[in-house]
């Protein structure tokens, strides 16, 4: 069975915790391209949430990411 991998990201905080699920924003052919957009999706995610924000280190950002293996046959 052959396999795509969805990028799936969800954003946290030390103070709320993960109170949201997870969004997968794309999938890749490869697990190695998925893990190399997580980290760069991340980086992103968390540079323009921690300049938004009034008290970013009260709040405590951090950015998870994972990738899921989904059969293509699903898609």
């Amino acid at each position: 069975m052959e396999y795509v991998f969805a990028l799936v990201i969800q954003v946290c905080s030390l103070a709320f915790g993960c109170a949201t699920p997870g969004v997968t924003p794309e999938l890749y052919e490869t697990r190695y391209e998925c893990a190399l957009a997580g980290y760069d999706t991340s980086k992103s995610i968390h540079i323009s949430l921690h300049n938004s924000l009034p008290e970013p280190e009260k709040i405590g950002i951090y950015v998870k990411f994972w990738c899921d293996n989904i059969p293509k046959s699903d898609i």
